[in-house]
């Protein structure tokens, strides 16, 4: 299934930051693209598009590279809450992970020598 559909946020209307969501899905990934302060693309096995969650966003900078289209939702609002796709919530709380663990393993990394017979 893949195409444009518009969702219903978890109140029953439609989430305020976006009106159209970008999906497909095939054998258990969903390909997600999300028009936040740029287009973010995502592949998830684990979410679903139709789950949004209540987020406090800060309106980006009137220099911002899409800021005509990211600023539309905020207003005169510096600050709002805005439902946002569960994928991009769970993304930005970890994404920091994979860099963490990368600088754990190079603290302790051993450099030994093998040779082949």
């Amino acid at each position: 299934m893949a195409g444009s559909i518009s969702l219903r946020g978890a109140r029953g209307h439609t989430p305020s930051a976006v009106s159209t969501l970008y999906r497909s899905e095939a054998q258990g990934v969903l390909c997600l693209a999300w028009q936040d302060n740029n287009l973010v693309l995502l592949l998830s096995t684990i979410h679903s598009p139709e789950l949004w969650i209540p987020t406090k966003r800060k309106r980006p900078s009137t220099t911002s590279t899409n800021a005509k289209v990211a600023r539309l939702p905020f207003g005169d609002e510096v600050i709002k809450e805005l439902e946002i796709p569960i994928a991009i919530n769970d993304y930005n709380h970890y994404m920091g992970g994979v860099d963490i663990a990368n600088q754990y393993r190079a603290t302790y990394e051993t450099h030994q020598r093998s040779e082949r017979n």
